[in-house]
């Protein structure tokens, strides 16, 4: 079925909620690694969990869209 351009909304995907619950879930995981693993393991790891937040962000928003 197809909707309008005009009367299309902004609604939150599945994915994206699931990519906040994965970035909340890495922080208290991470939080529980020892201090000597904060720049090896637990920093990379909380950025790569942040980038996927950001992106589900920005795949589900409309601007920067091209072709839509």
């Amino acid at each position: 079925m197809a909707v309008y351009k005009s009367r299309r909304k902004d609604a939150a995907a599945q994915f994206v909620a699931d990519a906040r619950e994965l970035r909340k879930a890495t922080v208290r995981i991470a939080r529980k690694f020892p201090a000597s693993y904060k720049y090896v393991t637990t920093g990379p790891l909380l950025q790569l969990a942040s980038e996927v937040y950001m992106n589900a962000l920005k795949g589900n928003s409309k601007i920067g869209r091209a072709h839509v």
